[in-house]
């Protein structure tokens, strides 16, 4: 079954979106729903983060960063129950707000970057044998 969806999409994302596209030889449409298809969770990676409270937070900041982004660039923020509950500059000012106002909750804080996921590249150490 294909359902229909008209979504308006910023300039700079329908352009990448075209770009995307051409390489691929295909109609946007298809190019978009084949990003989407190999981009989404599976319906039980869904289900398996639902049942992980910070998972659930995970993907709160996620569904929000681009709001953040605009209103918190380089700031922390605090997700609580799927929602921005504050934001500071300083993590540690923060952190000893959510310690006053939520002590033993589990509060999600993240920094706000253009990105909402770090990579991190781990370098694997090497075992050269010397010739003695």
């Amino acid at each position: 079954m294909t359902l229909q969806l008209n979504i308006s999409l910023p300039n700079n994302i329908y352009h990448r979106a075209s770009q995307l596209a051409r390489r691929r030889n295909q109609k946007i449409e298809v190019a978009i729903a084949d990003f989407l298809t190999e981009s989404l969770p599976t319906d039980d990676q869904l289900d398996d983060k639902a049942d992980d409270p910070i998972e659930r937070e995970i993907m709160a900041f996620q569904a929000m960063h681009g709001q953040l982004l605009k209103e918190f660039a380089g700031e922390y923020v605090a997700v609580f129950k799927g929602g921005l509950i504050d934001h500071d500059p300083d993590r540690l000012t923060l952190v000893k707000r959510l310690d006053q106002n939520f002590p033993d909750q589990l509060v999600l804080i993240r920094r706000v970057d253009v990105f909402p996921e770090r990579e991190i590249f781990l370098r694997s150490p090497q075992y050269v044998e010397s010739v003695a």
